[in-house]
């Protein structure tokens, strides 16, 4: 269906069944919305607004390459499902009940730079659990009792990723925990994945404490364990100190900009004079939005040198003259 308008004092059941719509803001309804065990999914080819007024939805799938975004607050009970795009949250709070899960896959993910998803549930000596598969996975001998999970998506530290984690739970001391922080490729926010460490915050975010972790760039995840409690976290790269702009020709689009796929590149620092020997390298990402590697170079400050660039499906290019490379950012 296009939209469906459900009139005071009509009522629409879709118990059990899959109703797909390709307006935006397609459900109004001043009448009765009945959806137990039922999918709705949002596959229009522009954007969409998620409708949610006098709605709860059981499974709410979003299947839209051009974005979809909350209207309001709303509540999903069984899954949300992202199947193709993203979700904006748009300053909204999405509440998944204490049953429901989030699905998601690389680049197909719930976002917005206000707004979180929350969910509670009663947590039990987890082993490696995903909790509602927000991507705070909690291991603990401990009983955590009623646990209060917020994911969120705002820079958090002033150079943070774009995804943080409340982890709020009723037993809070003497956990021996560990947490596996899981994040997107999209959140890295010109953060070089391999330096990214977890900060923890006791205090919603005011101040910040480096608490260390081990990356695993292969499965977006961060790992620390030995954690007396729970509390704010996310994830950022202490050490960045240049960004430099670039695209590679095979992968830039004109029309929009934007490179095709983002893809990881190593960058070398160079002697000016003969025999222009390495003087420092590393490897980032490159984004495909910005057109920007953020660097970690640890042994050089401010200077003038080449750069050059090395990426596996590209030709090996220098710049073509000496770069004064005043930190943070060159071009």
């Amino acid at each position: 269906m296009s939209s469906v308008n459900i009139n005071a004092g009509g009522l629409f059941n879709i118990s059990n069944r899959w109703l797909k719509l390709t307006a935006s803001n397609p459900i109004t309804a001043t009448g009765t919305f009945t959806t137990t065990g039922s999918t709705v999914e949002y596959n229009g080819t522009s954007g969409q607004t998620i409708s949610t007024s006098g709605i709860t939805y059981s499974k709410l799938r979003i299947n839209n390459a051009s974005g979809t975004g909350l209207a309001n607050n709303v509540t999903v009970n069984d899954s949300l499902i992202i199947q193709l795009g993203t979700l904006d949250l748009s300053g909204r709070v999405l509440t998944i009940s204490p049953s429901g899960s989030l699905l998601e896959s690389p680049g197909n993910v719930v976002k917005g730079t206000s707004g979180y998803l929350t969910t509670t549930r009663t947590i039990n000596a987890p082993s490696s659990l995903n909790v509602g598969g927000f991507g705070a996975i909690l291991t603990t001998a401990s009983n955590l009792g009623s646990t209060v999970i917020n994911r969120g998506h705002t820079v958090q530290t002033g150079g943070s990723i774009r995804r943080y984690y409340d982890i709020t739970p009723a037993n809070n001391s003497g956990l021996n925990a560990t947490l596996k922080f899981k994040y997107d490729n999209s959140e890295l926010n010109l953060r070089p994945e391999a330096a990214l460490k977890l900060f923890k915050s006791t205090n919603s975010g005011v101040n910040w404490t480096n608490m260390g972790g081990t990356v695993n760039t292969s499965l977006n995840e961060i790992t620390l364990s030995g954690l007396s409690s729970f509390s704010r976290w996310t994830a950022d790269s202490s050490g960045v100190n240049a960004v430099i702009n670039f695209a590679i020709q095979g992968y830039y689009n004109p029309s929009t900009n934007r490179l095709n796929m983002e893809d990881t590149v190593r960058i070398y620092l160079r002697q000016i004079s003969l025999p222009y020997s390495i003087v420092d390298s590393t490897i980032t990402l490159l984004d495909s939005a910005l057109l920007k590697a953020a660097c970690v170079f640890p042994n050089v400050g401010t200077g003038t040198y080449y750069i050059q660039i090395k990426h596996r499906n590209a030709l090996e290019t220098w710049s073509k003259i000496e770069v004064s490379l005043t930190l943070p950012e060159a071009h």
